[in-house]
This record gives C-alpha cells, sequence and structure tokens, in this order.
C-alpha cells in the first residue's frame, strides 16, 4: 500500500527541502525521494484503473479521505 511507514518517512526530505527547513538534503536524495513518490502515485494510480475508489466500494471510505490528505502537499508543491 502507498502509506506505509517506509514511504512516509522517505517523504520527509522531500518536505524539508521544499518548506526550507533543511539545507541538509543532497540532490541525489531528494532525487531518489521525489522519484519514490512518484512511483507510489503511478502505482495507486494504476490500482485505480478499475475501481473508483481506493476500497473498491460505490463511495469513498476513510481510505480514500485519508490518501487525499496524504497527498494535498505533494500534488501542490513536488508532482508536476
Amino acid at each position: 500500500m502507498f502509506m506505509t511507514e517506509s514511504v512516509l518517512s522517505k517523504m520527509y526530505p522531500l518536505y524539508k527541502c521544499v518548506f526550507g527547513y533543511s539545507t541538509e538534503v543532497t540532490a541525489a536524495e531528494f532525487k531518489d525521494c521525489d522519484k519514490m513518490l512518484k512511483d507510489a502515485v503511478k502505482n495507486v494510480d494504476k490500482e485505480l484503473v478499475n475501481n473508483e475508489w481506493i476500497a473498491g466500494t460505490a463511495a469513498p471510505s476513510f481510505a480514500d479521505y485519508a490518501m487525499a490528505c496524504y497527498l494535498a502537499i505533494p500534488f501542490q508543491t513536488m508532482l508536476d
């Protein structure tokens, strides 16, 4: 699943860099984190080809709302 502990912890260097919290994030680390985030979003998109919602239900579930919250900032700042 997209929001595992490892994915969330790997997104943290992106947040630090994008919002100016740290200048210690290297270009290679930023590139790796960015690629990981984009790959994770592509996997979610691929899973949603046959379903309108994450849980496969007729209406949005808590998982859909949670995913929207998790991805709001990345879509506004990091994903192109």
